[in-house]
């Protein structure tokens, strides 16, 4: 019986991906489902596919896909696992999505998928005092430090880590977020995710983490996916003042 998923929204990450799996599959639990939600070229899907099962060894039963021909960012591919993960999965009470190029660490993963405060949210940090962000270029920690310093002042957030996609919901959660039209389907989505989290009063916790730059394959953060997130940071903000009147 699948009593927790573990979401990992994929695209091109042929190489980074099975290594994670492979290190996931000798710690994670009979009752835990692994959930990749890819959005590669249809040509790929079945070497991605054989890959990922072959990485997870023994334990490739505990292994699921979710195929689209269609990128739809990785906002778009988390919702689409969780919506995936809701019903296929009826008697799970823990969601975790993490991202496949290898920054969040299977350690990390495992740490949160058992970790024994009860919360709604629980957010993987890289900005509490015990956190570690490896490898990081002074560029992208400067950018990621000023939004997490701005989005929750400007949204009322008593969180260090507003951006980071390292996270575990409850069931009565992931019910709430999908319960909502998405906005975003890149990288914001996980500030739109907080915001419905926030007007529903749901409880969040952080814990340390330990963020490491990828080490193999090509990050999918380019400018463009820099501007989108910056223009639907503003389009959350008009878009929480209107709900707040």
């Amino acid at each position: 019986m699948v009593k927790k998923v573990i979401i990992i929204a994929s695209y091109k990450e042929y190489e980074a991906l099975p290594i994670l799996l492979n290190s996931l599959s000798t710690i994670i639990d009979r009752d835990t489902q692994i959930l990749i939600v890819d959005d590669s070229p249809q040509i790929s899907w079945q070497i991605l596919k054989t890959s990922c099962l072959n990485a997870m060894g023994d334990k490739n039963s505990q292994i699921d896909f979710s195929f689209s021909a269609t990128k739809s960012g990785r906002g778009g591919a988390i919702r689409r696992g969780l919506e995936f993960a809701l019903l296929n999965y009826p008697e799970a009470g823990i969601f975790l999505e993490c991202d496949a190029d290898g920054s969040h660490n299977a350690k990390d993963i495992n740490k949160m998928m058992n970790y024994s405060h009860q919360t709604n949210i629980l957010i993987g940090s890289r900005y509490l005092p015990s956190s570690k962000i490896i490898g990081w270029p002074l560029s992208r920690r400067i950018f990621s430090k000023i939004l997490n310093l701005l989005i929750p002042l400007l949204f009322h957030l008593k969180i260090s880590d507003a951006t980071n996609g390292l996270r575990r919901y409850d069931r009565q959660t992931v019910k709430i977020i999908l319960n909502y039209t998405q906005r975003h389907t890149g990288f914001i989505y996980l500030t739109e995710q907080l915001l419905h989290a926030s007007r529903a009063k749901l409880e969040i916790h952080e814990v340390p983490i330990e963020f490491l730059n990828r080490t193999v394959g090509e990050s999918t953060v380019g400018v463009s996916e820099i501007i989108s997130s910056l223009g639907g940071l503003l389009d959350l903000i008009i878009h929480n003042q209107r709900k707040s009147k």
